[in-house]
């Protein structure tokens, strides 16, 4: 958690004391990037009450009385908070963190288009990697083509490898499963040793031997 935490606050630039919103519940993982920065740089966490994060109008007047200067929640809240006449009024003022599901490319780059004020980015994560390791930032590539947003780049003390069938590295362009390591990684799973040796193993693609990478089973 340590070392996630400062892989976040060095990529997202949260160096100084910031206002997150919390639209999410604490016991969803992807709270944690929301909660845990801000509190290790001097800043605030806003707890939105439900009835709050669900309203397109009442989630604006918070971000707007609050000044609430960063916001992470998934694409299908905002979403569904799109529809409203104020959407505008409810983005933060300095970064916006969309992750938890896929998000569709020309959606996410038309919000960054609209809000040049707030840094967009796409977070993509498991659990097992301590939420979002690695991150696109949306406008630096306004002019690409995609369908699905891509997943970015690692955080630091991160590694993302993509494999074959034999766990070798493919070339760029070819499908292939994604392996994570690095400092994030969980330990396993609980009480669950063979889940544990299932996906977590070992890492033959890094520098240090005994290290692990996680399986996520995403292509």
């Amino acid at each position: 958690l340590l070392s996630y935490t400062f892989a976040v606050i060095d990529r997202f630039g949260l160096r100084e004391p910031l206002s997150f919103a919390m639209v999410q519940p604490l016991t969803v993982d992807s709270s944690v990037t929301a909660l845990v920065p801000p509190l290790c740089t001097g800043g605030q966490v806003h707890l939105i009450p439900r009835e709050t994060a669900l309203d397109a109008d009442r989630l604006a007047d918070w971000v707007r009385d609050r000044g609430v200067d960063c916001l992470k929640i998934a694409p299908s809240h905002l979403r569904a908070l799109q529809s409203s006449p104020r959407f505008a009024e409810l983005l933060p003022r300095r970064l916006l963190i969309v992750g938890g599901e896929p998000s569709d490319w020309r959606w996410l780059r038309g919000i960054q288009r609209s809000a040049p004020h707030c840094r967009v980015y796409n977070h993509y994560g498991p659990t097992e990697t301590t939420v979002g390791v690695l991150a696109l930032a949306v406008g630096d590539h306004l002019r690409a083509e995609w369908d699905t947003a891509p997943i970015g780049v690692p955080l630091p003390n991160t590694r993302a490898h993509v494999v074959d069938a034999a766990g070798q590295q493919v070339p760029t362009g070819v499908s292939g499963e994604l392996l994570i390591g690095g400092a994030n990684l969980a330990r396993g799973y609980h009480g669950r040793a063979d889940l544990t040796r299932e996906a977590f193993v070992p890492d033959t693609l890094g520098p240090r031997a005994g290290e692990r990478l996680y399986r996520t089973g995403d292509l």
